[in-house]
Protein backbone atom coordinates (compact mmCIF):
# COMPACT_ATOMS: atom_id res chain seq x y z
CA UNK A 1 0.00 0.00 0.00
CA UNK A 2 1.32 3.45 -0.92
CA UNK A 3 1.99 5.52 2.19
CA UNK A 4 2.17 9.04 0.79
CA UNK A 5 -0.98 11.15 1.11
CA UNK A 6 -0.60 13.01 -2.21
CA UNK A 7 -0.16 9.74 -4.06
CA UNK A 8 -3.09 8.12 -2.24
CA UNK A 9 -5.32 11.01 -3.32
CA UNK A 10 -4.35 10.29 -6.93
CA UNK A 11 -5.14 6.56 -6.72
CA UNK A 12 -8.69 7.00 -8.13
CA UNK A 13 -7.11 8.28 -11.36
CA UNK A 14 -4.92 5.20 -11.62
CA UNK A 15 -7.91 2.97 -10.83
CA UNK A 16 -9.94 4.54 -13.63
CA UNK A 17 -7.12 4.22 -16.15
CA UNK A 18 -6.25 0.67 -15.10
CA UNK A 19 -9.73 -0.62 -15.99
CA UNK A 20 -8.85 -0.61 -19.69
CA UNK A 21 -5.21 0.49 -19.83
CA UNK A 22 -2.08 0.53 -17.71
CA UNK A 23 -1.21 3.46 -15.44
CA UNK A 24 1.55 4.02 -12.86
CA UNK A 25 3.15 6.69 -10.74
CA UNK A 26 6.45 7.66 -12.32
CA UNK A 27 9.62 9.67 -11.84
CA UNK A 28 10.33 12.05 -8.99
CA UNK A 29 7.39 11.13 -6.77
CA UNK A 30 8.51 7.48 -6.74
CA UNK A 31 12.13 8.46 -6.12
CA UNK A 32 11.20 10.74 -3.22
CA UNK A 33 8.84 8.15 -1.73
CA UNK A 34 11.67 5.59 -1.68
CA UNK A 35 13.99 8.16 -0.10
CA UNK A 36 11.45 8.99 2.60
CA UNK A 37 11.40 12.62 1.43
CA UNK A 38 8.32 14.79 1.07
CA UNK A 39 6.48 14.15 -2.18
CA UNK A 40 5.44 17.53 -3.52
CA UNK A 41 4.35 16.62 -7.05
CA UNK A 42 2.69 13.53 -8.51
CA UNK A 43 3.20 12.40 -12.11
CA UNK A 44 1.26 9.60 -13.76
CA UNK A 45 2.20 7.68 -16.93
CA UNK A 46 -0.18 5.51 -18.89
CA UNK A 47 -0.55 3.34 -21.97
CA UNK A 48 -3.76 5.24 -22.82
CA UNK A 49 -3.52 7.81 -25.61
CA UNK A 50 -4.25 11.46 -24.72
CA UNK A 51 -7.72 11.38 -26.32
CA UNK A 52 -8.51 8.19 -24.40
CA UNK A 53 -7.47 9.85 -21.13
CA UNK A 54 -9.66 12.86 -21.91
CA UNK A 55 -12.62 10.58 -22.64
CA UNK A 56 -12.35 8.90 -19.23
CA UNK A 57 -12.50 12.00 -17.03
CA UNK A 58 -15.11 14.77 -16.89
CA UNK A 59 -12.58 17.58 -16.42
CA UNK A 60 -9.27 17.66 -18.26
CA UNK A 61 -6.90 20.27 -19.66
CA UNK A 62 -4.89 19.65 -22.85
CA UNK A 63 -1.70 21.01 -21.31
CA UNK A 64 0.81 19.25 -23.57
CA UNK A 65 -0.93 17.12 -26.16
CA UNK A 66 2.06 17.17 -28.51
CA UNK A 67 4.05 15.44 -25.75
CA UNK A 68 1.16 13.22 -24.68
CA UNK A 69 0.31 15.13 -21.49
CA UNK A 70 -3.21 15.76 -20.24
CA UNK A 71 -3.99 17.36 -16.88
CA UNK A 72 -6.81 15.61 -15.04
CA UNK A 73 -8.72 17.93 -12.71
CA UNK A 74 -10.34 16.45 -9.60
CA UNK A 75 -11.54 17.80 -6.27
CA UNK A 76 -8.25 16.59 -4.81
CA UNK A 77 -6.08 18.53 -7.27
CA UNK A 78 -4.58 18.71 -10.76
CA UNK A 79 -2.64 15.67 -11.99
CA UNK A 80 -0.50 15.40 -15.13
CA UNK A 81 -1.08 12.15 -17.01
CA UNK A 82 1.37 11.41 -19.83
CA UNK A 83 1.17 8.65 -22.42
CA UNK A 84 4.11 6.25 -22.63
CA UNK A 85 6.36 7.50 -25.39
CA UNK A 86 9.71 7.30 -27.08
CA UNK A 87 11.49 10.21 -28.65
CA UNK A 88 13.27 10.81 -31.93
CA UNK A 89 16.69 12.42 -32.20
CA UNK A 90 16.90 15.63 -30.19
CA UNK A 91 17.15 18.99 -31.93
CA UNK A 92 19.88 21.41 -30.84
CA UNK A 93 20.59 19.21 -27.80
CA UNK A 94 17.42 20.47 -26.11
CA UNK A 95 14.23 18.75 -27.27
CA UNK A 96 13.12 15.76 -29.32
CA UNK A 97 12.25 16.35 -32.96
CA UNK A 98 9.14 14.20 -32.56
CA UNK A 99 7.37 11.98 -30.04
CA UNK A 100 5.92 8.52 -30.69
CA UNK A 101 3.34 7.08 -28.31
CA UNK A 102 4.04 3.47 -27.33
CA UNK A 103 2.40 0.77 -25.17
CA UNK A 104 5.55 -0.24 -23.23
CA UNK A 105 6.31 1.13 -19.76
CA UNK A 106 9.89 -0.17 -19.87
CA UNK A 107 10.57 1.66 -23.13
CA UNK A 108 9.06 4.83 -21.66
CA UNK A 109 11.39 4.58 -18.66
CA UNK A 110 14.35 3.91 -20.97
CA UNK A 111 14.20 7.47 -22.41
CA UNK A 112 14.61 9.12 -18.99
CA UNK A 113 17.78 10.80 -17.80
CA UNK A 114 19.00 8.97 -14.69
CA UNK A 115 18.20 5.58 -13.22
CA UNK A 116 16.93 7.19 -9.99
CA UNK A 117 14.26 8.93 -12.09
CA UNK A 118 13.47 5.90 -14.28
CA UNK A 119 11.25 4.38 -11.61
CA UNK A 120 7.55 3.59 -11.63
CA UNK A 121 5.09 2.32 -9.03
CA UNK A 122 1.81 0.55 -9.57
CA UNK A 123 -1.35 1.33 -7.60
CA UNK A 124 -0.68 -1.61 -5.24
CA UNK A 125 2.80 -0.30 -4.40
CA UNK A 126 4.71 -2.66 -6.69
CA UNK A 127 7.92 -1.04 -7.90
CA UNK A 128 8.90 -1.14 -11.57
CA UNK A 129 12.66 -0.64 -11.82
CA UNK A 130 14.18 -2.06 -15.01
CA UNK A 131 17.44 -0.07 -14.79
CA UNK A 132 18.54 -0.46 -11.17
CA UNK A 133 17.39 2.91 -9.88
CA UNK A 134 16.48 1.64 -6.41
CA UNK A 135 19.96 0.16 -5.93
CA UNK A 136 21.54 3.41 -7.14
CA UNK A 137 19.42 5.33 -4.63
CA UNK A 138 20.62 3.03 -1.86
CA UNK A 139 24.25 3.38 -2.98
CA UNK A 140 23.82 7.14 -3.52
CA UNK A 141 24.95 7.02 -7.15
CA UNK A 142 23.73 9.21 -10.01
CA UNK A 143 23.96 7.20 -13.24
CA UNK A 144 22.53 7.77 -16.69
CA UNK A 145 20.02 5.32 -18.10
CA UNK A 146 21.86 3.35 -20.78
CA UNK A 147 24.57 5.13 -22.75
CA UNK A 148 25.54 8.36 -20.91
CA UNK A 149 26.88 9.97 -24.10
CA UNK A 150 23.50 9.51 -25.76
CA UNK A 151 21.49 10.69 -22.75
CA UNK A 152 23.52 13.88 -22.25
CA UNK A 153 23.61 14.74 -25.94
CA UNK A 154 19.83 14.44 -26.10
CA UNK A 155 19.39 17.27 -23.59
CA UNK A 156 22.52 19.03 -22.36
CA UNK A 157 20.63 20.40 -19.34
CA UNK A 158 20.79 16.88 -17.93
CA UNK A 159 24.39 17.55 -16.93
CA UNK A 160 23.26 20.28 -14.53
CA UNK A 161 20.38 18.12 -13.34
CA UNK A 162 22.84 15.34 -12.56
CA UNK A 163 24.92 17.67 -10.42
CA UNK A 164 21.78 18.90 -8.64
CA UNK A 165 20.67 15.36 -7.82
CA UNK A 166 24.16 14.36 -6.67
CA UNK A 167 24.33 17.37 -4.33
CA UNK A 168 20.84 16.83 -2.98
CA UNK A 169 21.39 13.13 -2.27
CA UNK A 170 24.99 13.41 -1.08
CA UNK A 171 25.72 11.07 -3.97
CA UNK A 172 28.59 10.35 -6.30
CA UNK A 173 28.23 10.72 -10.04
CA UNK A 174 29.03 7.35 -11.63
CA UNK A 175 32.40 7.45 -13.40
CA UNK A 176 31.13 6.91 -16.96
CA UNK A 177 28.39 9.50 -16.46
CA UNK A 178 30.92 11.99 -15.07
CA UNK A 179 33.34 11.46 -17.94
CA UNK A 180 30.48 11.95 -20.41
CA UNK A 181 29.66 15.24 -18.68
CA UNK A 182 33.24 16.41 -19.16
CA UNK A 183 33.22 15.30 -22.81
CA UNK A 184 29.97 17.06 -23.65
CA UNK A 185 30.00 20.11 -21.39
CA UNK A 186 30.42 22.42 -24.39
CA UNK A 187 26.90 21.45 -25.43
CA UNK A 188 25.55 23.56 -22.56
CA UNK A 189 25.94 26.55 -24.88
CA UNK A 190 22.77 25.36 -26.64
CA UNK A 191 20.69 25.67 -23.47
CA UNK A 192 18.72 28.84 -22.70
CA UNK A 193 20.03 30.73 -19.70
CA UNK A 194 16.53 30.63 -18.18
CA UNK A 195 16.82 26.83 -17.90
CA UNK A 196 20.33 27.09 -16.49
CA UNK A 197 19.06 29.64 -13.97
CA UNK A 198 16.26 27.35 -12.77
CA UNK A 199 18.71 24.51 -12.09
CA UNK A 200 21.21 26.76 -10.31
CA UNK A 201 18.50 28.29 -8.13
CA UNK A 202 17.45 24.82 -7.01
CA UNK A 203 21.08 23.99 -6.20
CA UNK A 204 21.78 27.19 -4.29
CA UNK A 205 18.46 26.96 -2.46
CA UNK A 206 18.79 23.23 -1.74
CA UNK A 207 19.94 21.39 1.34
CA UNK A 208 23.55 20.97 0.15
CA UNK A 209 24.59 24.05 -1.85
CA UNK A 210 28.30 23.63 -1.03
CA UNK A 211 28.35 20.17 -2.62
CA UNK A 212 26.69 21.54 -5.76
CA UNK A 213 29.19 24.37 -6.06
CA UNK A 214 32.09 21.95 -5.60
CA UNK A 215 30.78 19.75 -8.45
CA UNK A 216 30.09 22.77 -10.67
CA UNK A 217 33.66 23.96 -10.20
CA UNK A 218 35.12 20.50 -10.85
CA UNK A 219 33.04 20.00 -13.99
CA UNK A 220 33.62 23.44 -15.52
CA UNK A 221 30.04 23.31 -16.82
CA UNK A 222 29.12 26.91 -16.12
CA UNK A 223 32.06 28.24 -18.12
CA UNK A 224 30.53 26.49 -21.15
CA UNK A 225 27.08 28.08 -20.83
CA UNK A 226 25.58 30.21 -23.59
CA UNK A 227 26.65 33.18 -21.43
CA UNK A 228 29.71 31.80 -19.56
CA UNK A 229 29.73 32.03 -15.78
CA UNK A 230 32.88 31.83 -13.66
CA UNK A 231 31.50 32.26 -10.14
CA UNK A 232 31.97 28.59 -9.10
CA UNK A 233 35.69 28.78 -9.91
CA UNK A 234 36.13 31.68 -7.48
CA UNK A 235 34.72 29.86 -4.45
CA UNK A 236 36.52 27.45 -2.14
CA UNK A 237 35.00 24.68 -0.04
CA UNK A 238 35.83 26.69 3.08
CA UNK A 239 34.02 29.73 1.68
CA UNK A 240 30.70 27.99 1.20
CA UNK A 241 30.79 25.28 3.88
CA UNK A 242 28.13 27.03 5.99
CA UNK A 243 26.01 28.35 3.12
CA UNK A 244 23.20 25.96 4.08
CA UNK A 245 22.84 27.76 7.42
CA UNK A 246 21.06 30.65 5.68
CA UNK A 247 17.42 29.96 4.88
CA UNK A 248 16.84 32.68 2.27
CA UNK A 249 17.98 31.74 -1.25
CA UNK A 250 18.60 35.41 -2.05
CA UNK A 251 20.83 35.69 1.01
CA UNK A 252 22.74 32.65 -0.27
CA UNK A 253 23.17 34.27 -3.68
CA UNK A 254 24.34 37.45 -1.96
CA UNK A 255 26.89 35.48 0.03
CA UNK A 256 28.15 33.71 -3.09
CA UNK A 257 28.62 37.04 -4.87
CA UNK A 258 30.49 38.55 -1.92
CA UNK A 259 32.69 35.48 -1.42
CA UNK A 260 33.47 35.42 -5.14
CA UNK A 261 34.65 39.02 -4.92
CA UNK A 262 31.86 40.54 -7.03
CA UNK A 263 30.87 44.15 -6.56
CA UNK A 264 27.23 45.29 -6.58
CA UNK A 265 26.93 45.91 -10.35
CA UNK A 266 28.58 42.56 -11.13
CA UNK A 267 26.21 40.76 -8.76
CA UNK A 268 23.23 42.34 -10.50
CA UNK A 269 24.68 41.32 -13.87
CA UNK A 270 25.05 37.72 -12.70
CA UNK A 271 21.41 37.42 -11.66
CA UNK A 272 20.25 39.14 -14.82
CA UNK A 273 22.32 36.68 -16.86
CA UNK A 274 20.42 33.87 -15.16
CA UNK A 275 17.17 35.66 -16.06
CA UNK A 276 16.01 36.06 -12.48
CA UNK A 277 13.41 38.68 -11.62
CA UNK A 278 14.62 42.28 -11.52
CA UNK A 279 13.55 42.58 -7.88
CA UNK A 280 15.82 39.64 -6.98
CA UNK A 281 18.78 41.08 -8.87
CA UNK A 282 18.22 44.41 -7.11
CA UNK A 283 17.96 42.75 -3.68
CA UNK A 284 21.20 40.77 -4.10
CA UNK A 285 23.01 43.77 -5.56
CA UNK A 286 21.89 45.89 -2.61
CA UNK A 287 23.15 43.29 -0.11
CA UNK A 288 26.53 43.26 -1.84
CA UNK A 289 26.59 47.07 -1.78
CA UNK A 290 25.77 46.97 1.93
CA UNK A 291 28.70 44.61 2.50
CA UNK A 292 31.00 47.12 0.83
CA UNK A 293 29.67 49.88 3.09
CA UNK A 294 29.92 47.68 6.18
CA UNK A 295 33.52 46.73 5.56
CA UNK A 296 34.36 50.40 5.04
CA UNK A 297 33.14 51.06 8.59
CA UNK A 298 36.32 49.47 9.92
CA UNK A 299 38.02 52.79 9.21
CA UNK A 300 35.51 54.79 11.23
CA UNK A 301 36.12 56.16 14.70
CA UNK A 302 34.32 54.19 17.40
CA UNK A 303 31.83 56.97 18.17
CA UNK A 304 30.81 57.25 14.51
CA UNK A 305 30.22 53.53 13.86
CA UNK A 306 26.52 53.73 14.74
CA UNK A 307 26.05 56.77 12.53
CA UNK A 308 27.77 55.00 9.64
CA UNK A 309 25.55 51.96 10.20
CA UNK A 310 22.39 54.09 10.23
CA UNK A 311 23.44 55.99 7.12
CA UNK A 312 24.12 52.73 5.27
CA UNK A 313 20.66 51.43 6.13
CA UNK A 314 19.03 54.68 5.04
CA UNK A 315 20.99 54.79 1.79
CA UNK A 316 20.65 51.12 0.81
CA UNK A 317 17.64 49.86 2.74
CA UNK A 318 16.55 47.65 5.62
CA UNK A 319 16.22 44.47 3.49
CA UNK A 320 19.86 44.73 2.39
CA UNK A 321 21.01 45.22 5.97
CA UNK A 322 18.94 42.22 7.11
CA UNK A 323 20.39 40.00 4.35
CA UNK A 324 23.91 41.09 5.26
CA UNK A 325 23.30 40.32 8.93
CA UNK A 326 21.94 36.87 8.02
CA UNK A 327 25.24 36.15 6.27
CA UNK A 328 27.28 37.49 9.18
CA UNK A 329 25.32 35.46 11.75
CA UNK A 330 25.76 32.30 9.68
CA UNK A 331 29.54 32.71 9.82
CA UNK A 332 29.85 33.23 6.07
CA UNK A 333 31.42 36.65 6.44
CA UNK A 334 34.29 37.63 8.72
CA UNK A 335 33.61 40.13 11.48
CA UNK A 336 34.39 43.71 10.48
CA UNK A 337 37.27 45.19 12.46
CA UNK A 338 36.11 47.66 15.16
CA UNK A 339 32.45 47.12 14.25
CA UNK A 340 30.15 45.59 16.92
CA UNK A 341 29.01 42.00 16.53
CA UNK A 342 25.74 40.91 14.90
CA UNK A 343 23.73 41.05 18.13
CA UNK A 344 24.36 44.77 18.57
CA UNK A 345 23.96 45.48 14.86
CA UNK A 346 20.66 43.57 14.76
CA UNK A 347 19.41 45.59 17.75
CA UNK A 348 20.33 48.85 16.01
CA UNK A 349 18.52 47.67 12.89
CA UNK A 350 15.38 46.63 14.79
CA UNK A 351 15.26 49.88 16.74
CA UNK A 352 15.88 52.14 13.75
CA UNK A 353 12.93 54.43 13.07
CA UNK A 354 12.40 56.27 10.85
CA UNK A 355 14.49 54.52 8.19
CA UNK A 356 12.75 55.77 5.04
CA UNK A 357 11.38 59.11 3.87
CA UNK A 358 7.88 57.65 4.03
CA UNK A 359 8.34 57.15 7.77
CA UNK A 360 9.24 60.81 8.36
CA UNK A 361 6.46 62.75 10.06
CA UNK A 362 7.13 65.72 7.76
CA UNK A 363 6.75 65.36 4.00
CA UNK A 364 8.27 67.15 1.05
CA UNK A 365 5.19 69.27 0.33
CA UNK A 366 5.15 70.48 3.92
CA UNK A 367 8.86 71.37 3.78
CA UNK A 368 8.28 73.30 0.56
CA UNK A 369 5.42 75.27 2.08
CA UNK A 370 7.39 75.91 5.24
CA UNK A 371 10.35 77.41 3.37
CA UNK A 372 8.24 78.91 0.56
CA UNK A 373 10.63 77.59 -2.03
CA UNK A 374 10.14 75.95 -5.37
CA UNK A 375 10.98 72.23 -5.63
CA UNK A 376 14.54 71.41 -6.64
CA UNK A 377 17.58 69.26 -5.85
CA UNK A 378 17.78 70.98 -2.44
CA UNK A 379 14.63 69.12 -1.36
CA UNK A 380 16.13 65.63 -1.53
CA UNK A 381 19.28 66.77 0.25
CA UNK A 382 17.33 68.40 3.06
CA UNK A 383 14.96 65.46 3.51
CA UNK A 384 17.92 63.08 3.76
CA UNK A 385 19.43 65.28 6.46
CA UNK A 386 16.10 65.26 8.28
CA UNK A 387 15.89 61.48 8.04
CA UNK A 388 19.41 60.90 9.37
CA UNK A 389 18.87 63.35 12.23
CA UNK A 390 15.58 61.67 13.20
CA UNK A 391 17.01 58.15 12.84
CA UNK A 392 19.93 59.02 15.13
CA UNK A 393 17.60 60.60 17.68
CA UNK A 394 18.99 64.10 17.21
CA UNK A 395 15.48 65.36 16.54
CA UNK A 396 12.12 63.85 17.42
CA UNK A 397 10.12 62.43 14.53
CA UNK A 398 7.20 64.81 14.97
CA UNK A 399 5.95 67.50 12.62
CA UNK A 400 6.78 70.22 15.12
CA UNK A 401 10.31 69.08 15.90
CA UNK A 402 11.13 68.38 12.25
CA UNK A 403 9.70 71.76 11.17
CA UNK A 404 11.90 73.50 13.73
CA UNK A 405 14.91 71.57 12.39
CA UNK A 406 14.07 72.64 8.84
CA UNK A 407 13.87 76.30 9.88
CA UNK A 408 17.19 75.98 11.67
CA UNK A 409 18.71 74.89 8.35
CA UNK A 410 17.14 77.75 6.41
CA UNK A 411 20.17 79.96 6.47
CA UNK A 412 22.50 77.21 5.26
CA UNK A 413 23.41 76.68 1.63
CA UNK A 414 20.96 74.19 0.14
CA UNK A 415 21.94 73.15 -3.34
Amino acid sequence: MIGNELMRLALPILDTLNRDYEAVFVGGCVRDLLLGDDVTDVDIATSALPEQVMALFPRTLPTGLQHGTVTVVTEQGHYEVTTYRKESAYEQFRRPGSVEFIPSLTEDLRRRDFTINALAMRADGTLVDPFGGQEDLARRVVRCVGDPDARLQEDALRMLRGIRFAARLGAEIEAETWQAMLRHRQLLRHIAMERVGVELDKMVGGAHPAAAIRLLAASGLLTCAKEPLFIADKLSDADVSTLHAIESVDARWSALCILAGLDAPSAADLLRTLRYAVRRADAVSAAVAFHQRATAMSGCEEETIREAWVRAIIDIGRPAAALWLDMLEAGLLPAVDRVPGPVQLRQWLDELYPATLKELALGGDEVQQLLERRPGPWMKSLLQRLLVAAALGRVHNTKEALAAYVLSCEGEELS
